[in-house]
C-alpha cells in the first residue's frame, strides 16, 4: 500500500509497509501508523496536505479478504483520492532527549 500525492507515476510516494491493519468482518480496514512512519510522511511537504493531495494505491496482494480472497489492485496512475481529510491540529511535543 503507498500514500501518494497524486495519480500518477511521478507523484511522490511513502510505502505504507510498517503499518498494523485492523481488520473486521465489514468493508473498512484501519490503518494505524507507527510514529517513525508518521514522522516520514510529515516531511514529504507535498504528500497528505489536504484531500487533493492524499491518494492511496496499493497492490493485489496489500490485504485480503476472510476466505484469502486478494483485493482489486490500484495502479498507481489510477491511485485512489482521499475522500476526506483531517487536518493535524496538535502541536508537537518532546518525546525524548539525550544529553552528553
Amino acid at each position: 500500500i503507498s500514500l501518494r500525492s497524486a495519480a500518477n507515476n511521478a507523484s511522490v510516494s511513502v510505502a505504507l509497509d510498517s503499518v498494523d491493519f485492523e481488520e473486521t468482518n465489514t468493508n473498512v480496514v484501519t490503518l494505524d501508523f507507527p510514529n517513525s512512519l508518521f514522522n516520514l510522511i510529515s516531511q514529504q511537504i507535498k504528500l497528505a496536505v489536504s484531500v487533493n493531495t492524499t491518494f492511496l494505491s496499493m497492490t493485489a496482494s496489500a490485504i485480503q479478504d476472510t476466505t484469502g480472497n486478494n483485493v482489486v489492485a490500484i495502479a498507481p496512475e489510477n491511485a485512489l483520492q482521499a475522500i476526506g481529510y483531517q487536518e493535524d491540529l496538535l502541536p508537537p511535543s518532546l518525546v525524548s532527549f539525550e544529553l552528553n
